[in-house]
C-alpha cells in the first residue's frame, strides 16, 4: 500500500524507516516527562526518627539535652545552665503562676 506524503509516494515500510531515523537524530536535551498517578506526588520518607512509638516526643528528633560547660543562660546570664534549667527563672514562673500572673515571661500591653 502506498501513501502520498506531500507528493512523495512511500510505502509503509519506508515511512516506518523514516520515522525511526528521525527519532534517532532528534537530540534529547530535556529530561523525560514522568507520569504522576492520582494527581499528587508521594515524597519518600527520608527523615531519621528517634524514639519511634515511645510516648512523648514521638517521631521527633531529640537534641542534646545536657548543656555544654560554656552554655550561657539567657535569663540570668550565668554560665553553666540554660534558661529552662535556671533556678531564678523557674522560681519566677512558680511565683507568677501562684499569683495568677503570666507564665510566659512576656508582658502584654
Amino acid at each position: 500500500m502506498n501513501y502520498n506524503m506531500n507528493g512523495m509516494e512511500k510505502t509503509l515500510a519506508e515511512l516506518h524507516q523514516m520515522l525511526k531515523t528521525a527519532e534517532v537524530n532528534i537530540p534529547s536535551k530535556t529530561a523525560p516527562v514522568l507520569m504522576i498517578k492520582e494527581g499528587h506526588v508521594k515524597k519518600p520518607n527520608t527523615k531519621k526518627r528517634g524514639n519511634q512509638g515511645k510516648g512523648k516526643g514521638k517521631g521527633k528528633l531529640v537534641a542534646n539535652k545536657k548543656p555544654q560547660k560554656d552554655a550561657k543562660c539567657f535569663h540570668c546570664n550565668e554560665i553553666g545552665h540554660w534558661k529552662r534549667n535556671c533556678a531564678k527563672y523557674l522560681a519566677e514562673l512558680k511565683q507568677a503562676k501562684a499569683s495568677g500572673g503570666e507564665s510566659s515571661g512576656t508582658k502584654k500591653d
